[in-house]
């Protein structure tokens, strides 16, 4: 569960580890291609751009509007693999960033799931 927004930034940093660490073995670009779906559950919308916001240095972000409209034509639904190579073909996206947030306004917890635009899963983590 997130107790403050720097644990987030710190937990969403080595996230972003993850993602850079595992660009070259995928054969990308120094800077993959990652679209961040909007994320599921109630007060998602912050955490979407968090994650948005803190990746946008780090890799070559889809744009949000873009990405929002490719996540309804392909059915993304929370972090199953479902639609995820749809939305990056769409999107020529090489990583696609899920995400659900639950809990209340006082503790929340976050589950991110990073997926290749074949749908498999790359990393994933509970904060």
């Amino acid at each position: 569960m997130l107790s403050s927004p720097s644990m987030s930034v710190r937990l969403l940093s080595l996230a972003l580890a993850a993602i850079v660490s595992l660009a070259p073995l995928r054969g990308w670009a120094q800077d993959p291609v990652v679209a961040v779906a909007p994320f599921a559950g109630r007060r998602a919308g912050p955490v979407t751009r968090l994650v948005g916001s803190t990746l946008d240095d780090r890799a070559d972000l889809v744009s949000r509007g873009a990405t929002t409209r490719a996540a309804r034509s392909a059915g993304l639904e929370g972090t199953n693999e479902r639609g995820v190579s749809d939305l990056a073909d769409t999107l020529n996206a090489d990583i696609v960033v899920l995400g659900e947030v639950s809990g209340n306004r006082r503790r929340s917890g976050v589950e991110i799931v990073m997926r290749a635009n074949d749908g498999a899963e790359l990393a994933s983590g509970n904060f």
